[in-house]
This record gives structure tokens, C-alpha cells and sequence, in this order.
């Protein structure tokens, strides 16, 4: 007695495994290219110099302070008390 599922024989399996065996080597060629190498050494090294640049920047915008202050002690400042209000309400409160 045959069985017709168990006896069907894999024609393709020859064809899937040549066809992945190309692809596996196409992408082998690709990964080996020089260009696609990436150091992550100096990748590490580029990051922590911008890390440790940011830190030396100061938060404070000290043109702009200078500036208030001058407005301020010539009386020339003017505080919006009704736009400062409407803006406040406009923008969402976010809650950390």
C-alpha cells in the first residue's frame, strides 16, 4: 500500500538549496565590501567628543540675558501680563 503524501519526493529541495546558497554569497560579498565596515570604535569616539563638547556649552544664553537686563534698568521692557496669561493657557501642561 502506497501513501501518497509520505511518498512524494522533494523535486525542488536541489533548486531552494542552490538559490540560498547564491544569496548567501551575494550578501557575504556585500558585508565584505570596504564601505559597508563601520568602526564602532571611532563611531564611540566621535560621540563621546560631541558629549563632552555639549557639556562645555553653557545653557544660559548670556547675549540674551545682558540684553533683558539693559532693557529692563532703562525701563524700555514692558511685561504683557494678558499675552503671558494666554499663552500659558494655550500650551499643554506636561507633568514628568
Amino acid at each position: 500500500m502506497l501513501n501518497s503524501i509520505s511518498d512524494i519526493a522533494p523535486v525542488k529541495t536541489i533548486e531552494v538549496e542552490e538559490h540560498l546558497k547564491k544569496i548567501h554569497e551575494e550578501v557575504k560579498n556585500l558585508v565584505d565590501t570596504p564601505s559597508s565596515h563601520i568602526s564602532i570604535n571611532e563611531t564611540s569616539k566621535q560621540l563621546e567628543a560631541i558629549k563632552n563638547s555639549l557639556k562645555e556649552i553653557s545653557e544660559i544664553n548670556e547675549a540674551r540675558v545682558l540684553y533683558f537686563k539693559a532693557e529692563i534698568a532703562l525701563g524700555n521692557y514692558q511685561i504683557d501680563s494678558d499675552k503671558i496669561a494666554m499663552r500659558m493657557l494655550k500650551e499643554p501642561i506636561i507633568v514628568d
